[in-house]
């Protein structure tokens, strides 16, 4: 029984919905934390979070204010919850006690994290886990057991204690909701060096452990780490070393008897994770399992993965003017087949959902609207550029022509991160507001009606969905990834909200890539947004002009998916560090030094600093 995964609209490009921040350096965070506590089933007292050593020195947390994400995750606030900012505060207030800490050398791969909770009853449970960027996460060990999760569906996993669960048990749940079964797992200890108190931290490792009421100041966007891939290392608490085979399983359901394939021969398992499209009540689950100890870990994606999920209709704009053609629909609503087939969703659920999206994004580049700009206090790591761009509005006009010079206005607005207004991603965390400053500028400069707005939001989620297929939309392929596809996503809408053609979208979404490949991700520690904020504003202000190019007629000649298989290739031809990270780009130079130096003294562990030396 296997899943079918491929780019979604509001899943992977206008996604999460989440406070001002990082998608993979802030939200990602969120989510794990929540699946952790998910899994401990009642609130911690006590939380250790161990970071691969090659995570840099614990500072390094406040960038993307990681260590914030963590630990409101853990108390149960979502990536829209404004008290993810005041985390600190709420654990000493709630009375929770914990510590981050680097591992041991080697003990997890690159951008994995280890959780490790206590509850209040004093109940323990481990996680280990990696954000992978743009908010998504990838969960590898749950309480020393390897498996393979997104967070795509709904969890239920089934323990056996010393021996593997019931068979005949887990058979009859999943007989009795086969319709909504997505995949069966059967999991035994993962394998290698246990990563346990006493064990995870070699000697001398710092430690960042959080104060009452501390907090930090709101960081950059950017990419997060490398994504890792499964490490080494298990659980206190995991259970014992007694493992048995679990017997066959008599399915008959065609749900049923594809997972029958996963219980048959599977050596050491110890536990059962069965992924669901609904989520299960805890009563309903015990009538299954009475006598057995189970975890219920929600669904952290809006759009959860289902059993019908359809394969996609296009991966290329070439096969989505094909598929509109054939089927004599219009190029919108041929992207919105696309999700339907994801989502299953009607389409006047995904016009809602664009239109909720579309309030959002207007509320974030207007967010400073009336605001008396010079009152307002900067922040040591974000000043407020807005007001400097007022000031110098006011007093001396602007070079750029008016419609420029708004796109300016509002995009700064959104780079301002207020907190308590949700942002929404597009590819990178505050790239929607960035693309929305573009179109909103666009359509009220002209009077394109609203309905158009919208229709061009659905042209810039399919640009970034067929993005996603072809490369990593992401810090990993560099600022092309991120700021690249934004702009190929806002110049394309662009075109289809002025009334341009089909091919005109894919020629403008060309042309933004080709004026982007090649830039790194490259975020000063401590640099005050830049170089993001050059990369962010130039993406909303060029996309206008390559729109304009495209509907004079003019073929950049490559198109769109070759654009993005070349980004990729580039990825895979470059070596990591020198594409993303603190050791490429503008971070080569002695000024860039300089901040990271300040930024290590202001913060010399992490933001959140010492609390009862956990």
């Amino acid at each position: 029984m296997s899943k079918m995964l491929y780019p979604d609209f509001f899943n992977d490009v206008f996604g999460p919905i989440m406070q001002p921040g990082s998608s993979g350096g802030f939200a990602g965070p969120v989510r794990i934390g929540n699946v952790a506590r998910a899994l401990l089933g009642e609130p911690p007292r006590k939380a250790r979070f161990f970071l691969d050593d090659g995570f840099g020195p614990l500072s390094q947390l406040a960038v993307f204010m990681t260590d914030r994400g963590y630990l409101g995750g853990v108390q149960g606030f979502d990536t829209q919850d404004v008290r993810l900012f005041d985390a600190a505060s709420h654990a000493h207030s709630a009375g929770l006690r914990y510590s981050f800490q680097l591992a041991a050398s080697d003990a997890l791969a690159p951008g994995e994290v280890v959780l490790e909770l206590e509850g209040l009853s004093g109940n323990q449970a481990s996680l280990k886990a990696s954000s992978v960027g743009g908010g998504m996460i990838s969960v590898r060990e749950v309480n020393g057991l390897g498996l393979s999760w997104a967070a795509d569906t709904h969890a239920l996993i089934v323990f056996g204690g010393k021996t593997a669960p019931d068979e005949e048990r887990v058979a009859a749940f999943v007989e009795a909701n086969a319709s909504q079964v997505v995949a069966v797992e059967w999991l035994s200890r993962a394998p290698g060096t246990t990563v346990a108190p006493g064990t995870t931290v070699a000697p001398g490792t710092p430690v960042a452990t959080g104060a009452p009421g501390a907090t930090g100041a709101p960081g950059a966007t950017g990419a997060p780490g490398t994504p890792g891939t499964p490490g080494a290392s298990g659980a206190p608490g995991a259970p014992g070393a007694t493992e048995q085979l679990p017997s066959p399983i008599r399915f008959h359901s065609e749900q049923g008897k594809q997972a029958q394939g996963f219980a048959e021969g599977q050596g050491h398992a110890l536990a059962v994770l069965i992924e669901l499209s609904f989520l299960p009540q805890k009563v309903d689950v015990t009538r299954f399992f009475p006598a057995t100890g189970f975890a219920i870990l929600p669904a952290q994606l809006p759009v959860v993965t289902t059993a019908g999920r359809k394969p996609p209709l296009f991966t290329t704009v070439a096969e989505w003017r094909s598929v509109a053609e054939r089927q004599g629909i219009s190029f919108v609503q041929a992207a919105i087949e696309y999700e339907k087939r994801f989502s299953g969703w009607s389409s006047q659920e995904v016009l809602e959902r664009f239109e909720a999206i579309a309030a959002l994004l207007h509320d974030q580049i207007h967010v400073l609207d009336g605001a008396d700009l010079e009152a307002m206090p900067d922040t040591p790591e974000l000043p407020l550029y807005s007001g400097d761009w007022a000031r110098y509005r006011r007093e001396s006009g602007s070079i750029n022509d008016g419609l420029t010079a708004r796109i300016i206005g509002y995009a700064l607005a959104v780079n301002a991160k207020v907190p308590g207004t949700l942002i929404v991603p597009g590819p990178m965390g505050t790239g929607g507001g960035y693309l929305f400053a573009a179109l909103e500028t666009v359509q009220k400069w002209h009077g394109f009606p609203h309905q158009r707005l919208r229709e061009s939001l659905v042209i810039a989620a399919a640009l970034g969905a067929i993005a996603f297929m072809h490369t990593h939309a992401s810090g990993e392929a560099g600022c092309a990834g991120e700021s690249g596809v934004c702009c190929a996503m806002a110049a394309g809408a662009i075109v289809w909200l002025s009334g341009g053609t089909p091919q005109q979208v894919e020629w403008a979404a060309s042309m933004a890539l080709q004026g982007s490949i090649g830039l790194v991700c490259d975020p000063i520690p401590g640099g005050k947004e830049f170089p993001c904020l050059t990369r962010t504003v130039r993406a909303a202000v060029t996309a206008p002009l390559y729109a304009d190019l495209a509907m004079s007629g003019i073929d950049p000649l490559i198109p769109y998916h070759e654009m993005l298989q070349a980004i990729e290739a580039h990825r895979r031809a470059t070596d990591p560090g020198r594409l993303c990270g603190s050791a490429c780009g503008c971070n080569l130079t002695p000024a860039a030094n300089e901040c990271k130096e300040w930024l290590t003294a202001r913060h010399p562990s992490s933001p959140l600093a010492d609390n009862q030396g956990l």
